[in-house]
């Protein structure tokens, strides 16, 4: 990431950097989420809401071990910041790639 951490009300750019070939004519779809994980009352339910999600298409290219996949998102100034002081009521970020299988 260009800049790490992330700050809320500013733009999170850079590129996920992976170990194995993407084809580069086809785009993959990223997102970025912030997710609100909360244990239900009896400790062992647990639960994750959305409380904000973006979703765009990146271009795939040549890397030195594999593939780069660009992203470039801009987090909203009133979303929350990432809050892992207690792992029973927690706030994080969420960035994850995938690539659209043909067919389905």
């Amino acid at each position: 990431m260009a800049q790490m951490p992330g700050i809320v009300g500013r733009h999170l750019c850079g590129r996920i950097e992976t170990n194995f070939s993407l084809p580069t004519d086809q785009p993959v779809d990223v997102s970025l989420t912030c997710v609100h994980s909360h244990a239900g009352a009896n400790g062992k339910d647990r639960w994750d809401d959305i409380l904000w999600q973006n979703k765009a298409s990146a271009a795939v290219t040549i890397g030195p071990f594999g593939s780069l996949i660009s992203v470039d998102f801009e987090i909203p100034f009133d979303a929350r910041e990432t809050d892992s002081r207690n792992p029973n009521d927690e706030i994080f970020w969420r960035l994850t790639a995938a690539r659209k299988v043909p067919g389905v």
